[in-house]
Parts: structure tokens; sequence; C-alpha cells
């Protein structure tokens, strides 16, 4: 925050005019990169002065050569050209204030454009949070208050336009004004302007030939590694966005090919959208929208339109695969957040080759044998974690077993297994500490899979050993001492039958 008022003190001091667009987004009605334009502040700055001004959207603004609108969009909106209020539909941020500047400047043509920064209304909900109360808006009541003074949020006729424009820019001048005042808050407002850039709530492009702040830059990057980025717009219905619940799972099953190499990844992505029914009309009405979906296939974005009453769900199934070069030494994945986003939560599970050791640089991703997790956890900005395999025939470890009846069952090691005749005893043991001594041990297949006696084994569908042994076993060619070594196993449901 600091070396942003920096710069605009170097810039009121300089000799040369340039002026700083300050566009407020609605994210209540969701778009690519944020929010639907309805408010845009701007100023100019230089030669010792300092002035600003309001420009609506729909009259100063209104251009003759507009942008052409994308399929969905001139489809459902019935338009075949984009005004500047409907620029914000690129996920990357820099792409959309490039049209902002190019519509801007066919109304403003002398003005110097250098930065464009665009402000979601989550933003001023937690500036509210810092400042206090402001015009009777709080930061619990920002939202449903705006919608019931601007006389329908849905509603874009004269009058609504005018108590919208009115409410808005009333509302922002105060909160600058405070914010410039209370000196004292400043320290806060730092941390708050830190969060909202990483989770987007405010992003800023810089026009060529103006040095950035590099601590500003958060545009959206495609990394050459995985990653998923999924999108909603919505261009019809009431606005809704604000109480649309979202809810993303994937899971990623790594393949080999018959000599333990990596030759593919299949991946299983879903999207739930459910149009929670907590609010009465108009805050909760029909959501409709169109779902972009973006994942390093052949560059290829899926698109989707959705329509959702209030309490209905959909649930959007994509499925595709990546090659082996995703998953050399390392596996690297970015979940992209779309600004403006509330109520999303993701979840992951990626199960890789039984010849590889997997670890993990992100906390928050559990490996449990050759599985990684990353329990459902709501998104607040990107998500970006890296696996590292290596080769692995250190220990042996079961990663399979089938009942077969309530005192048998079959197991699988990773590598071949010789038990030798100096085992003087084998037992499972439970996470409760319940231990399942194996009286019996038959070979079924290549060292890898045998059968166990365990009188007493409790038959459940989902189940946590460890195995105890007490002896030397040959595993994968070198023999083992036992003695008090534990082997973690770890059962799934979808692989017992």
């Amino acid at each position: 925050m600091f070396k942003l008022l920096l710069k605009f003190v170097r810039w009121f001091l300089s000799f040369k005019k340039r002026t700083l667009l300050i566009v407020l987004q609605n994210n209540n009605e969701l778009r690519s990169g944020g929010g639907f334009i309805t408010q845009v502040l701007e100023i100019t700055m230089g030669k010792f002065s300092f002035k600003k001004r309001k420009l609506d959207v729909f009259e100063n603004l209104k251009t003759a050569e507009a942008e052409k609108a994308s399929g969905k969009m001139k489809k459902l909106l019935k338009i075949q050209a984009i005004q500047f209020r409907d620029c914000n539909t690129e996920l990357k941020f820099s792409e959309n204030a490039k049209k902002m500047i190019k519509l801007y400047r066919q109304n403003f043509s002398a003005k110097n454009v250098a930065m464009v920064v665009a402000v979601n209304f989550s933003f001023i909900e937690d500036l509210l949070g810092v400042l206090g109360k402001v015009m009777g808006y709080t930061k619990k009541n920002l939202f449903y208050k705006l919608s019931v003074d601007v006389s329908n949020i849905d509603l874009h006729s004269e009058i609504a336009r005018n108590v919208r424009k009115t409410v808005i820019t009333r509302l922002f001048n105060k909160l600058l004004f405070r914010a410039g005042l209370f000196f004292w808050k400043w320290r806060a407002m730092n941390k708050l302007l830190n969060k909202a850039v990483e989770n987007r709530d405010m992003q800023f492009y810089f026009v060529d030939g103006i040095r950035p702040i590099k601590s500003l830059l958060n545009d959206v990057k495609f990394e050459n590694g995985d990653y998923v980025a999924i999108v909603d717009n919505n261009y019809l219905g009431v606005k809704t966005n604000r109480y649309l619940q979202r809810r993303v799972n994937r899971k990623v099953m790594v393949l080999t090919d018959e000599r333990g190499n990596i030759k593919q990844a299949n991946v299983n992505l879903e999207i739930e959208l459910f149009n929670a029914n907590k609010f009465n009309y108009p805050l909760n009405g029909v959501y409709q929208s169109v779902t972009n979906i973006y994942v390093p296939y052949d560059e290829e974005n899926f698109e989707i339109e959705n329509k959702l009453l209030p309490g209905e769900s959909k649930l959007i199934t994509i499925n595709y695969v990546l090659d082996k070069n995703y998953f050399e030494n390392e596996y690297v994945f970015k979940y992209i957040k779309q600004p403006g986003v509330k109520n999303e939560f993701f979840s992951d599970t990626i199960i890789f080759p039984l010849n590889k050791a997997l670890s993990a640089d992100n906390k928050k991703v559990v490996i449990r044998e050759n599985t990684a997790l990353l329990d459902p956890t709501q998104i607040e900005k990107d998500l970006r974690y890296k696996i590292l395999l290596e080769e692995n025939c250190n220990e042996p470890r079961i990663y399979f077993h089938e009942l077969i009846d309530k005192q048998t069952i079959e197991i699988r090691f990773n590598e071949p297994v010789k038990f030798t005749e100096k085992i003087s005893r084998m037992a499972l043991k439970s996470m409760s500490g319940d231990k399942y001594e194996i009286t019996e041990i038959e070979k079924i297949q290549n060292g890898r899979i045998y059968k166990l006696k365990v009188p007493g084994l409790p038959s459940e569908k989902k189940a946590f050993y460890s195995l105890e042994l007490e002896g030397v076993i040959n595993y994968a060619g070198v023999a083992y001492n036992g003695s008090g070594k534990k082997v973690t196993v770890v059962y799934k449901s979808d692989m017992l039958k």
C-alpha cells in the first residue's frame, strides 16, 4: 500500500498528467474477471493537480465501435458487441484491462491512461469491517442493503441505474475519504490490501512504459504443469452468485506400462453447482450462467450452459487424459481461483504407481502410501502444490487386500516377498491397537500375492492396519530383519469386494 501511495505522489508531482481508472465490479453478478462493471472512477493527476470524476458505464462509456461479443454472450444476451460494462469476460485481467482502455479512449482520446485497478465489492465489504459503518452500510449487510437500496439490483432501467449510481458513488467516495483520514487504520488496511491482491478482489494493470509494482502483479498465470481453472459468467437470471455454492472434486489415476514406467493419467473432474435456497426474491432466484473449464488438454476450454432454480443443484463431469510429461520426477498442480467467487470447496485425490515414493511440499496435501489427498477445503486464493516422485523399494508395503471370508484375507505387496522359516510371529494391528495374529501364510502368485489366515479379523468395508513382523523376510531380493518393524497398510473401500 505504501509503495502504491508513493507512486501516486510521484505522479502528482510530475510534469506529465496520468489517468488512473478504478473499476468497481459487482461480484454478485459474476463474470470471468470478477464481476459486472457498475461504476468507473477516473482520477487524473500530475502538474501538482488532482481531479476525479465518476463515469457511468451506460452513458459516459458507451461507444459506437464496441468489441465483438463471444458466442455464448451473443446468444444469451442477444447482443452483437460488448460495451465497457461487459469487458470483464476473460480470466486474465490484463486482457480485460486492454479492452477497457481501448473503449475508454474512444470517448476520451486525450487522456493518458497509466493504470487500471479493478475492485470487487467483496473488498469494499472487508474495508467496511476495518473502517466501520458508512451510510448505514456494514460488512455484514453490504450486499443485502445494496440490493434493496438500488431498486432491484437486477434491473437496468434508467431509474434503477440512477439510484445505483448515486448510492455506490457516494459510498465509495466516503470510503476513500475515511481511508485517507484514519491514518491509525493504515496498517490494517495494508494487510487487507495484501489479502485482496492474493485472492484477486483487487487486480492491477500497468500500461506498457509504466514501471509496475511487482507485489501488485496478480494476473492469472497458467503453469507449465497441471492446472484447473473454473469460471462462471452470470449472463441471465437474478444475480445470485453471492449465494451460489460450488464444489469441485478431482480424481487422478496415474497409469504405468508393463515395465512400470508412467504412461499417462486419467483425470475425472466433477463440479457441483448449488443454488442455495436461503433468501427471498430478488436475492435468490433463477441462476443462469455459462461455466468455462480450463485444463491442459490440448488447450481446450470446455463451455457449459447452466440454469438452476432455487434449491436445485447440477453436476458437471469432465474426463480427460494427461500424458507422461507431467510426471517426470515431480508433479506440479495449480488450482486457479476465479476472482470474486465465494463459498467454493475443492478436494483432490491422486493415485500414483506403486513403484514410486511420494512426498509433498504443501502441508495440506496428505500422503498415504501412493495416494496424495487434499480433503475438501474452502479456496480463498490460488492453490499450488508439488509432489516429488522417487523410486521406492526400501521397505515392504501392502497396497491391496481382499476379504475372502471372515478369517482369510488376500494381500498384495508392491514388490515380491519371500517369507522365511525364521519368522516367529506376524500380526495385523488396527488403529485402535487391537492385534490379530496371522496363523497361516499361503503364496498365491509371483511372491507378491499371499493368502493369510487371520482368525477374528472384523469384516469391515474400510480399515487401516499396520503389519507387525518378528523374524526375517526377503523383499525385492534383499533380506530384512523384521523384528519390531511396522509396515503401514492402507485399505481403501473402493478396492474391497
